[in-house]
C-alpha cells in the first residue's frame, strides 16, 4: 500500500513477481496487489502476465514447470 499510495505524476513503478514461488501461506503482498489491480483498472495502470506458454526453460525443467503449472501447485 505504501508504495502505490504515495505515487505522483510521471512516476513509473515495475512491479515483477511470481505468485508460485512465495514460502508463505495464503496471500502474499503480490497477490493481493494482483487483486486490487484486477478489481479497480485505471487506464495509467498496465498488467502483463505470463503463462507457461511463456517458459523460457527447456526439457526436463520445463515439463515439470507445466506439470506443477497444471496441478496449480508449485
Amino acid at each position: 500500500k505504501s508504495l502505490l499510495t504515495r505515487m505522483e505524476e510521471g512516476a513509473q513503478i515495475i512491479i515483477t513477481g511470481d505468485i508460485t514461488q512465495s514460502a508463505l501461506q495464503g496471500d502474499n503482498g503480490l497477490e493481493y496487489l494482483l487483486r486490487k489491480v484486477k478489481a479497480n483498472p485505471h487506464d495509467q495502470v498496465g498488467l502483463v502476465e505470463f503463462t507457461p506458454d511463456d517458459c523460457c526453460r527447456l526439457g526436463i525443467s520445463k515439463h515439470f514447470t507445466r506439470v506443477f503449472e497444471r496441478d496449480g501447485k508449485w
